[in-house]
């Protein structure tokens, strides 16, 4: 993305581009869902409908949903250089506690 057109000096907080690119992508996306949100119902709960998909026992749709965030964190956590460090073994464990719990 070229931002030379961009108001300001430096619109970010990082030289590179295609991390760049990512945060105003994301940021697009959250602009889109956040307006959407006021015309559509989300599928589920009372409002679920098989328009949606298919439908799964909640605590299971739960399980699959947080379990990417557990199994990145914990990749990229334990391959660290860093992390028998005991700051973070504390803070690998609350967070990996916290998603044990749900």
């Amino acid at each position: 993305m070229d931002f030379s057109s961009f108001p300001l000096e430096k619109p970010f907080v990082t030289t590179d581009s295609w991390y760049d690119s990512m945060i105003v992508c994301a940021i697009a996306y959250a602009t889109v869902v956040f307006f959407g949100a006021f015309f559509f119902s989300a599928g589920y709960g009372k409002f679920s409908d098989p328009r949606f998909g298919i439908e799964l026992d909640p605590r299971l749709g739960w399980f699959l949903m947080e379990l990417p965030a557990t199994l990145s964190f914990s990749y990229f956590y334990w391959t660290s250089p860093k992390a028998w460090e005991a700051q973070r073994v504390f803070c690998a464990f609350l967070f990996l506690r916290h998603y044990m719990n749900r």
